[in-house]
């Protein structure tokens, strides 16, 4: 892998682990969906030919938090309502298609930007 794979990947994991601990210690959703965003569209223009592993990991890491989070001691605030596999799979769905729009912009942006430097 080159650096610059390696430094993004790394950001991306403690991006992950910052929107799991947003996820963990709120009680609405809007905080974690704009962290989700905001990291996943940073990541997709910081390295925009792997814009879908950086959404991929900003997304899987919200339901990974209630697995991660109580194994390490942190509890949350409140568990997503029913309990169940189903509703874990359902949080990952949504949080990752998020993430993957979010660092498609991020992408699309990083590219117009690489296009307006280039001469004519």
């Amino acid at each position: 892998m080159r650096s610059k794979t390696l430094v993004t990947f790394a950001f991306a994991l403690c991006a992950g682990t910052f929107i799991g601990f947003i996820e963990l210690h709120s009680d609405e959703v809007s905080p974690t969906l704009a962290a989700v965003g905001l990291f996943a569209a940073l990541l997709g223009f910081a390295h925009p030919r792997g814009f879908w592993r950086w959404a991929l990991i900003a997304g899987v890491s919200v339901p990974m938090c209630y697995v991660i989070g109580p194994a390490v001691g942190i509890a949350p605030r409140t568990w997503p309502q029913p309990p169940g596999l189903l509703t874990y799979i359902g949080i990952g769905t949504f949080t990752t298609i998020w993430a993957l729009a979010a660092a498609a912009l991020g992408m699309l942006l990083a590219r117009e930007d690489q296009q307006r430097d280039e001469p004519a």
